[in-house]
């Protein structure tokens, strides 16, 4: 099996976009973005960043009507990657419109949070951000510990054509016998009012 899944390798499947869904309506967002307002430690580390252009050849469904787009290779390595699963979901390909930003009585769906098993020790994380919709993004990413710290490896504002993938990695803190101090949550922040409307997909893998 190549280094992505086989979820991981149907990211950029077109999905219907349902105004109900919890992703769509921000159910997945961190109000008020506990644990990110705080300053990132100074042992963050931004580790790779790398974007591909990619035009997808699509071939629709008589059934369904979804299209599904041709499967790309990594721009990023990741050994024995593991899909993590995100917060309040089941699928590991978070589909998401972004919303406007938070206001009095609503919040806005540009965080997302991934669950990191405890039972696995991972060498480092990869976040796959794939932008259906051309536009400028501001986009940031953490690891977040158990002691309510947390660690910024991303921290941009890109701009992309239609179908374009991004991908993302970073390792997780040092302790001092050289073992990794495992994240619990890793979280993607992705959205700004330019970019209100557009549509992405967002996965992570674990990678041992």
């Amino acid at each position: 099996m190549n280094m992505l899944s086989k979820v991981s390798q149907s990211l950029f499947r077109t999905r219907p976009l349902s105004p109900l869904h919890p992703w769509m309506i921000g159910s997945l967002a961190i109000a008020p973005l506990l644990g990110l307002l705080s300053s990132p430690t100074p042992t963050a580390q931004t580790v790779q960043a790398s974007a591909l252009n990619l035009t997808p050849t699509i071939h629709h469904t008589n059934r369904t009507n979804r299209p599904n787009t041709q499967r790309f290779a990594p721009t990023v390595a990741c050994r024995r990657n593991l899909p993590l699963q995100p917060v309040g979901g089941t699928d590991p390909e978070v589909v998401k419109r972004v919303s406007i930003p938070s206001l009095l009585v609503s919040r806005n769906n540009w965080n997302t949070d991934f669950t990191v098993p405890t039972e696995i020790n991972f060498t480092s994380f990869r976040v796959n951000l794939f932008f259906k919709d051309s536009g400028t993004y501001n986009v940031k990413a953490f690891l977040k510990y158990g002691d309510n710290s947390n660690d910024e490896f991303y921290n941009d504002k890109v701009r992309v054509e239609p179908n374009k993938l991004m991908q993302l990695q970073a390792f997780p803190r040092r302790r001092s016998s050289q073992r990794a101090l495992q994240p619990f949550q890793v979280n993607t922040l992705v959205g700004n009012m330019g970019s209100v409307g557009n549509v992405y997909v967002v996965s992570v893998d674990g990678c041992r």
